[in-house]
């Protein structure tokens, strides 16, 4: 058992080293050059130790986006419920925008290279497997195949809006993107306009 847990702790930090290597690696010089050998030399390991945890850099680049999708759906759980314990889409939302602001800066030069279509592949079904108690609230009962698809549509939407953020390096405050886009999921493109109209009214 200590045996084990010895093997456990150094996969870890093995894992850890190879994992900020990279991000750093990729921060420095861009991902599409980022090699093997670089995060070796930097992880201070040796290439068999790498392909020991990895079989590429695109295994080791899918294992991240999997758990920073994970790391996702635990940071948005409480934050979608309203104090009555009922979905509230603009919290959710919210809570979500707080995280990508957060990983951004830790994993912005990975993660804005990642292809979007990756990106969703990763992330939809980890906040639809969230959300999903949740989704009926909102949209009402509909039938379980047509919900299916508004899932779909709701969370690669969202995570493609998201995505974009990230990969153009957009300065668009995130917060008014995240209220823009939770009208839009909410309330539609008639409670956009009316939104939006209220804004301008204000100004």
């Amino acid at each position: 058992m200590e045996m084990e847990q010895t093997l456990d702790r150094r996969t870890r930090r093995t894992k850890a080293a190879i994992r900020g290597a990279f991000s750093e690696l990729a921060e420095e010089k861009g991902l599409a050059k980022v090699t093997v050998s670089d995060i070796a030399e930097r992880a201070d390991i040796n290439r068999k130790t790498f392909y020991h945890h990895y079989d590429s850099i695109g295994a080791l680049i899918d294992e991240i986006v999997e758990d920073e999708a994970k790391r996702a759906a635990n940071s948005i759980k409480e934050g979608m419920l309203d104090e009555n314990g009922k979905i509230d889409v603009m919290q959710l939302f919210q809570a979500l925008s707080v995280f990508i602001a957060q990983n951004a800066q830790r994993n912005g030069a990975v993660f804005a290279n990642v292809d979007a279509e990756k990106f969703i592949r990763h992330f939809e079904p980890v906040l639809t497997r969230v959300a999903s108690d949740y989704i009926p609230e909102v949209y009402g009962d509909a039938p379980k195949e047509q919900m299916r698809y508004l899932k779909t549509f709701v969370f690669s939407g969202l995570i493609s809006t998201y995505h974009r953020w990230l990969s153009e390096g957009s300065e668009y405050d995130l917060t008014e993107l995240a209220e823009t886009v939770s009208v839009l999921i909410a309330e539609g493109l008639a409670g956009f306009r009316e939104h939006t109209s209220a804004k301008q009214t204000m100004k």
